[in-house]
């Protein structure tokens, strides 16, 4: 993986990484992670900071100390929490009907992937993938839960794409 992330800087072009399941990552790697994706609990792993006192945004600050442009910790229906050269805020979530939680990671990283992709700025990609990663839930297994922008309507305001 790192060597992949290596070539990917060499050619100016943006890392992403969910690290789940969380495990340890060598030191190398950290300041060729452009954005790094993890849940509460993987971001506690990955810091190990003590459960007293832990919180997103202290989490963020000590990884972001590592090296790593931009870290979004996701937090669920409660949201994300963004840490970058901009400072630390919450981009609000989505409260829906959870059925199978299976994949919502995936589908929040995968669609923060896209927008990004596309030239959003980090809080609208954010927003946009908290809607993704909520309407996966709504859904039972993964691939009914990976919706396109039509199905990502229905959480909160998603615009769907002209034809071209």
């Amino acid at each position: 993986m790192e060597e992949a992330f290596r070539i990917a800087r060499r050619h100016g072009v943006t890392t992403l990484l969910n690290p789940a399941p969380a495990r340890s990552l060598r030191p190398e790697l950290w300041p060729l992670i452009d954005v790094l994706t993890p849940n509460l609990s993987e971001a506690r792993a990955l810091t190990g900071l003590p459960e007293e006192g832990f919180n997103e945004a202290r989490a963020a600050s000590v990884l972001r100390s590592r090296g790593i442009g931009t870290v979004v910790i996701t937090l669920e229906a409660e949201g994300a929490w963004i840490e970058d050269a901009a400072g630390g805020r919450r981009v609000p979530g989505h409260r829906v009907e959870v059925v199978d939680s299976t994949g919502a990671g995936d589908a929040f990283t995968g669609c923060l992937a896209v927008e990004l992709g596309s030239g959003r700025s980090i809080d609208d990609a954010v927003a946009r993938a908290n809607r993704a990663g909520a309407f996966c839930v709504t859904r039972m297994g993964v691939v009914p839960g990976l919706g396109g922008p039509e199905d990502l309507a229905s959480i909160g305001q998603w615009p769907v794409p002209e034809e071209r």
